[in-house]
């Protein structure tokens, strides 16, 4: 790529908040999510605060789409392995959608015994919104990755209580 920009031109690297368009004049350039493959519903606009916060005692930021994953992860200090590692993200250079970006390795379980689904979310969209690893979420409650949730269903945030024997309890 060197020796290709005209003079004039000016690269800049870092957080950007709209998508990087394709050069080509083609649509834009997407980042894929394991989440972005079987989601395609927008839910619904969520305010957050600005700069690092904290759900479920793990650091978090709020990332607009488009924005450099590497750059957030050489802001907090973190290879970008370890930052795609705790936000469940493949071999991305953006972040696929406006969405929270953990900074710190979440939780095994959340801080309420469950969640009530709303419309349009997933597995993977309440374990980020809870700040639980999605593995747990996906335990907790022996379901897969892809499995569609309905609203008002509950979903375990933290393991099922074990009765005395062992078991776990169940209602009939």
């Amino acid at each position: 790529a060197l020796g290709k920009i005209t003079p004039g031109e000016e690269v800049l690297a870092g957080i950007s908040s709209t998508p990087v368009s394709d050069p080509s004049g083609g649509s834009s350039l997407t980042a894929g999510s394991r989440e972005e493959n079987i989601h395609d519903e927008e839910l619904p606009p969520v305010e957050y605060p600005e700069g690092v916060f904290k759900i479920n005692e793990t650091r978090v930021v709020f990332a607009r789409k488009g924005t450099s994953l590497l750059a957030l992860a050489e802001t907090h200090e973190l290879p970008l392995a370890r930052l795609l590692d705790f936000n469940d993200l493949e071999e991305t250079d953006l972040v696929p959608r406006d969405q929270l970006i953990y900074v710190q390795r979440k939780r095994k379980k959340g801080t309420a015994e469950y969640h009530i689904v709303q419309r349009g979310e997933t597995p993977y969209s309440i374990s980020q919104s809870e700040g639980i690893r999605l593995e747990s979420l996906l335990e907790y409650n022996d379901i897969s990755f892809n499995t569609a949730l309905k609203a008002g269903q509950k979903v375990l945030l933290q393991p099922a209580a074990r009765s005395a024997s062992g078991g776990s309890i169940t209602s009939k």
